[in-house]
């Protein structure tokens, strides 16, 4: 007959390291979910600044560009304003209206 003698260490140390893997699988599986999220946020951002830039080379105002876009008149206003400070420099203006 086989003896095999509890050790509550031993089982302590196993439940341990189980619970670390799950935590690291967990929170490996939210941060892919959060940076996707937050790639295409930023992706989205910077695909409207380079609409709103084409659209105010093209000579249309702030109100046009929103309607047109069916975007936030405020956010438009701002990215404009942005504009014509910076020229057109997409980082620049992405990093201005991501610090505000």
């Amino acid at each position: 007959m086989l003896y095999t003698q509890f050790n509550m260490d031993d089982a302590l140390e196993v439940r341990y390291e189980e619970g670390l893997e799950e935590g690291l699988e967990r929170g490996i599986q939210q941060g892919l979910e959060q940076g996707i999220k937050q790639g295409l946020s930023q992706g989205e951002r910077r695909l409207l600044i380079r609409l709103v830039y084409g659209k105010l080379r093209k000579g249309e105002n702030p109100e046009k560009i929103a309607e047109d876009l069916l975007a936030d008149r405020k956010e438009i206003d701002r990215i404009c304003q942005i504009c014509k400070e910076c020229g057109f420099d997409e980082e620049a203006i992405f990093k201005k209206l991501k610090s505000e």
